[in-house]
């Protein structure tokens, strides 16, 4: 089963919050609070779905293959003509 997760806005994974498969919050107590609050509101098919986008995040952006598709994208601009 996929999971969604929650990351400190001090680190680098807004991309949660803009591909809907987590939260992005604050690391202070009263955004921990309204993020708990969320997250017991938030229904089990939601959870799902956004644990699903997840993967999808990161199997498009961040496997070996995507990685190397980008150095080798990289490498190709680098190069002259």
């Amino acid at each position: 089963m996929e999971t969604p997760v929650a990351a400190s806005t001090r680190s680098p994974w807004e991309v949660l919050e803009t591909e809907q498969a987590g939260w992005w919050i604050d690391p202070e107590v009263p955004a921990l609070v309204r993020f708990l609050e969320t997250l017991g509101n938030t229904s089990r098919q939601d959870l799902a779905s956004m644990g699903k986008r997840g993967r999808s995040l990161i199997e498009r952006e961040f496997t070996w293959p995507a990685i190397g598709d980008r150095f080798v994208e990289v490498y190709r601009e680098l190069l002259p003509d």
